[in-house]
């Protein structure tokens, strides 16, 4: 299996977020600028491939704001004019005030609007990966931070957040994007619940699976709804391992792909061993394909699915560099 680099080494780069555009080229974000994340110097990067994710350009700051931190989380193709989810945040908050932003495209990537509020009644949101459900609807699952005490807060120590508590739900879109609304509350009351990604099983019927941090952390959650996201099931513990981290989640010909790091146990040390499997049925997962087996850090993959191709892209990275992994449908057996 062949691995191409996306980027080559940087002081720090994270969750890269790939997609293919109507030329043909693809496309790749990701968040670096600064020495950790949050900080005020986090921009957001583009690179471009011309031959399928061999080779990419030299990464270039796409958005960045004078004040604030940014952060791409999604490029969302399956619409006439793509567009850009860009998140906006001052570092020492830790996500609290948190401000999403559209931004969108008519030249295959090339330029991009300048960002502009997302048009939705949810603004302080993390805006994740969307589907288009059977209805033509569209489903994009978010998380916000809530404030359960703490009121008169002061910038936390050493990045923690305190009693402002990840909580989850969805915005969706009726209109082709002209306006989102927002869907439900995934909450716990002494944990978080954040990072959600979401499938849609039969129709109307959508699973989302959560990351947990929290009391002994090490295994994903779940929410489901059986009305189009309009309302959601109170989250529920799995048996999935996963290292408190970010999980991937794409439908192909009727089989749910998750790509994860199944390891039961917190810590970006326990990153690790990030793999491949598949379901039937959304809940019952069997581990068929190690992305990476070494015992290092591999995390925060993306996926993009390529149906004229019948290819599923992985992006992923170490926390300096990202890496692109390409594998066939035969291979994942769908």
């Amino acid at each position: 299996m062949e691995k191409y680099k996306i980027t080559h080494q940087e002081p720090y780069a994270r969750e890269p977020v790939i997609r293919r555009m109507k030329d043909g080229s693809l496309v790749c974000l990701i968040l670096t600028g600064g020495p950790k994340e949050p900080a005020n110097d986090n921009v957001v990067k583009i690179m471009r491939s011309e031959d399928d994710g061999k080779t990419w350009s030299e990464p270039e700051i796409l958005f960045q704001h004078g004040e604030r931190a940014c952060w791409a989380t999604e490029i969302f193709t399956e619409c006439e004019k793509p567009f850009v989810i860009i998140q906006t945040y001052y570092a020492p908050s830790t996500y609290r005030e948190i401000q999403a932003h559209i931004s969108y495209c008519s030249d295959d990537g090339k330029s991009w609007s300048e960002p502009v509020s997302l048009p939705s009644n949810v603004q302080s949101c993390s805006v994740r990966q969307g589907i288009t459900m059977s209805n033509g609807e569209w489903l994009f699952p978010v998380y916000w931070q809530e404030c359960r005490t703490g009121f008169d807060w002061t910038v936390p120590k050493n990045g923690k957040t305190g009693d402002w508590l990840f909580t989850s739900g969805a915005i969706i879109s009726s209109d082709n994007g002209k306006n989102f609304y927002g869907f439900g509350r995934i909450a716990l009351d002494n944990a978080h619940m954040w990072e959600p990604n979401a499938v849609e099983l039969e129709d109307g019927h959508i699973i989302m699976y959560l990351r947990y941090s929290g009391a002994d952390a090490g295994y994903l959650y779940v929410s489901e709804s059986f009305d189009y996201g309009r309302t959601w099931s109170d989250p529920e513990k799995t048996d999935i391992p996963n290292a408190e981290t970010k999980v991937t989640l794409v439908k192909i010909n009727g089989t749910v792909v998750m790509i994860n790091n199944f390891i039961n146990k917190a810590g970006w040390e326990n990153r690790t061993h990030l793999a491949i499997a598949t379901s039937k049925d959304g809940k019952n997962f069997t581990k068929i394909i190690d992305v990476e087996k070494e015992e290092e850090q591999w995390l925060y993959p993306h996926a993009y699915v390529d149906y004229k191709q019948k290819i599923m892209y992985v992006a992923y990275e170490n926390g300096k560099t990202h890496y692109l992994k390409k594998y066939a449908f035969e291979e994942l057996g769908v």
